[in-house]
C-alpha cells in the first residue's frame, strides 16, 4: 500500500490535485490518499501512519482557523 498526504489549506487545490492523482493511478486498491489542511492535523496523520509521498504547500496555519505562515510547510519539514 502507499500512502499520499496532500496538504494544502485551499480546497480547490486539494482537489485539483486529488483529481490529477486519480487520473494517473491504476490501482486505487493500492494507493490510499490522505488530506489535511493544516500543520497540527498532517502531524497527527504522520504519528499514525507511514508516509510515503507527500504534497506540501509552502504556506500552511497551525490551525484552519489561523493565517497561513508564510514559511509554514517549511518549518513542518523540518
Amino acid at each position: 500500500m502507499i500512502n499520499i498526504l496532500i496538504v494544502d489549506d485551499s480546497v480547490e487545490k486539494v482537489r485539483n490535485i486529488k483529481k490529477a492523482l486519480d487520473e494517473i493511478i491504476d490501482n486505487t486498491e493500492e494507493v490510499q490518499i490522505e488530506i489535511a489542511m493544516e500543520i497540527s492535523e498532517t502531524k497527527r496523520i504522520m504519528s499514525r501512519k507511514n508516509i510515503d509521498i507527500m504534497i506540501l504547500d509552502i504556506q500552511l496555519p497551525q490551525r484552519i482557523t489561523d493565517e497561513a505562515e508564510k514559511e509554514g510547510g517549511i518549518r513542518l519539514l523540518k
